[in-house]
C-alpha cells in the first residue's frame, strides 16, 4: 500500500477518496456513518452484531464495508413496511435476548435486516424467510 501511495497508483482500499479506484465498492466506516447520518461507532456495532459485512485492508486498521445498493435500501430507512416484519424490539423483549444476539440470530437464519423509520425513530425489522 505503501508503495501504491507514494507513486500514486489507486487502490480499493485506501482511506483516500482521491486515491481510491472509482469502481471499488468499498468505503470506510466513517463514509458509511456520514451517508446515513449516524456515529462511526454505530456502524462498528452492526459489524459486530452481523448486520453488515466488513474487512480489514492489508496492514490497516480501517474498516471497509462492502457498500452495495441492496445494502443501502436495507440500511437507508426508506424501505416500504411488510406486515410480514417483525421488530428487533419486540423479539428481544420476547425472548429475553439482546439486539446484537438477536441480529446474529436472524443473519445466520439467512432473514433479511431493515433499518425502518418509524414515526420519528429508526428500528431494525426482520423480514422472515419465505420457507419452502
Amino acid at each position: 500500500m505503501a508503495f501504491r501511495l507514494s507513486n500514486g497508483i489507486p487502490s480499493g482500499l485506501t482511506a483516500s477518496p482521491t486515491m481510491r479506484l472509482s469502481t471499488s465498492a468499498y468505503h470506510t466506516s466513517a463514509e458509511v456513518a456520514a451517508f446515513l447520518g449516524l456515529k462511526q461507532n454505530a456502524i462498528q456495532r452492526w459489524v459486530a452484531a452481523g448486520v453488515v459485512d466488513s474487512k480489514h485492508g492489508p496492514g490497516q486498521s480501517q474498516l471497509w464495508i462492502h457498500w452495495t445498493s441492496e445494502l443501502e435500501r436495507h440500511l437507508d430507512g426508506c424501505a416500504a413496511f411488510e406486515p410480514r416484519m417483525v421488530s428487533v424490539r419486540r423479539l428481544c423483549r420476547d425472548g429475553g435476548k439482546p439486539p446484537d444476539e438477536v441480529l446474529r440470530w436472524t443473519r445466520d437464519q439467512g432473514h433479511e435486516i431493515f433499518r425502518l423509520r418509524r414515526r420519528t425513530a429508526y428500528r431494525f425489522y426482520i423480514l422472515p424467510s419465505r420457507q419452502r
